[in-house]
């Protein structure tokens, strides 16, 4: 009997992914850098939603804003709270709903919780602000990022080894701003737009060639999913509409006699995604609706951009700012898209537009720089890219005779920069809107924050609220 049950252990074991379990491990030790707090503007405007809505049954988040303007005199809250629309005199949100509805199943839940242990006696207030919902929604966050970082690694995997899968999804986790906004600072949106991209990409690939109808609807109701999180996540519906462009070419080079009929069938099955497209976004539109007087972003959001696009080159390449220089691991994951074009033209063809329209709309903003961010935050929604290029990279690689254990450090290195980077980041506040300073830079990654350690290492486990002005909710 004991025989039979090893040899039925060993049997599962081999069944299972290793890269998987070494993902899996890896993001539980990850938790210890989690810091559960909510302080910035923007993340106050993402969260306001879900307690003025479920608690005061509107969109008027004067109550919200005041609440955490006390809490964090100096994030600048105020600027949201007094500007009020001169259509409606609601206090402005420009974030858009869909971050939200995502955290609102865990915020249910904190809320259920909290009523529960009021009825027992716990001192908790179940006004939708106080400490358990801020963890709810925190946590939701590192959930959805786990989430979209496992759906990147199942798409990895259609393609290359467990070894250059898993390794390439650690190093976008760990080696660029997606743990920094997934678990150093969660409550943006971020994490939850990494998600709905990541399995936007994975519904859109798993059913090429033979899509249902019904599939187009769903493909649609994820565009519209992604449009709620992040406006400009609604780009990655370019997608599908390079692949029906090539469709309705080869309809027209193929079909000869067949040609309207064919034309029609695929027609009528995009005019379903596009309906889900619809079904998707209309909570937007009617949140626009109350707090705009109009069915549109607020006019203020109009200011923000430059539609030529002047920041484009500087938005990858700016030596204080630039992506490629905060996170210079994505340089070879852009390259490895390359080396994809081999095994899957369209993925590799899709997955570069998609990317080059995420730079062109980062390059529209007057504050391309995302001032006092930690890095590019704005092309965490490119993690799933990022994912597949680089374990193509990866996997060329090692057929290439590159060893495991060479790739495994030089992936370490990547990590160790983004992590300095991090800790400069909290250490040296006063330098955060001017980004990376190359003048100072080196001294204090090399000598100066090694020296401070042990006392780093214990308040980056224990204290990280110290790594922040105000430490707040």
């Amino acid at each position: 009997m004991l025989s039979r049950a090893t040899h039925a252990g060993r049997a599962w074991l081999r069944q299972v992914d290793p890269g998987w379990v070494a993902l899996f491990i890896l993001f539980l030790f990850s938790l210890l850098l989690l810091t559960p707090r909510l302080y910035a503007v923007d993340s106050v405007e993402y969260f306001s939603y879900l307690p003025s809505l479920l608690f005061d049954g509107d969109l008027d988040f004067t109550d919200e804003y005041s609440y955490f303007m006390q809490q964090n005199p100096q994030a600048g809250i105020e600027g949201v709270l007094y500007k009020r629309d001169p259509h409606t005199g609601l206090p402005l949100n420009v974030a858009p709903v869909g971050t939200a509805l995502l955290w609102s199943p865990a915020y249910l839940l904190a809320h259920g919780v909290v009523l529960i242990s009021k009825a027992l006696g716990a001192p908790l207030q179940a006004d939708g602000l106080s400490r358990p919902y801020i963890l709810s929604v925190c946590y939701a966050s590192v959930f959805y990022a786990g989430a979209g970082l496992w759906l990147s690694y199942r798409l990895c995997r259609q393609y290359f080894s467990a070894l250059a899968s898993a390794l390439a999804v650690a190093l976008v986790f760990m080696a660029t701003p997606v743990i920094f906004y997934s678990h150093v600072n969660p409550p943006w949106s971020h994490s939850v737009s990494l998600f709905c991209v990541a399995l936007f990409v994975t519904v859109w690939h798993n059913s090429r060639g033979d899509r249902r109808q019904a599939q187009y609807l769903l493909l649609g109701l994820l565009g519209g999913l992604m449009y709620l999180v992040r406006e400009q996540d609604g780009l990655f519906l370019l997608i599908p509409a390079l692949e029906a462009l090539l469709d309705y070419g080869r309809i027209i080079v193929e079909r000869g006699r067949e040609l309207w009929p064919a034309f029609r069938r695929r027609f009528g099955r995009h005019l379903l995604l596009l309906l889900g497209l619809l079904l998707g976004i209309w909570p937007q539109f009617l949140a626009y609706r109350v707090l705009n007087g109009r069915f549109g972003p607020n006019v203020t959001v109009g200011y923000k951009f430059d539609w030529s696009s002047p920041h484009f080159f500087r938005v990858l390449f700016s030596p204080q700012y630039g992506l490629l220089v905060w996170s210079p691991l994505l340089l070879l994951a852009l390259l490895g898209l390359a080396l994809l074009w081999r095994r899957d033209r369209l993925l590799s063809g899709a997955l570069t537009l998609a990317f080059l329209a995420q730079v062109y709309i980062a390059g529209t903003f007057l504050t391309w720089q995302s001032p006092g961010s930690f890095g590019q935050r704005r092309f965490i929604n490119c993690a799933v890219i990022f994912c597949l290029g680089l374990a193509a990279l990866l996997a060329w690689l090692r057929k290439k005779g590159w060893p495991a254990g060479l790739l495994i450090g030089l992936g370490g290195l990547f990590a160790l920069w983004n992590g300095a980077l991090i800790l400069h980041w909290g250490l040296y506040e006063a330098d955060r809107e001017a980004g990376l300073l190359w003048d100072r830079l080196p001294r204090r990654v090399l000598v100066e924050i090694p020296r401070q350690g042990f006392d780093l290492l214990r308040r980056l486990l224990w204290e990280r609220e110290t790594f922040y002005d105000n430490p707040g909710g």
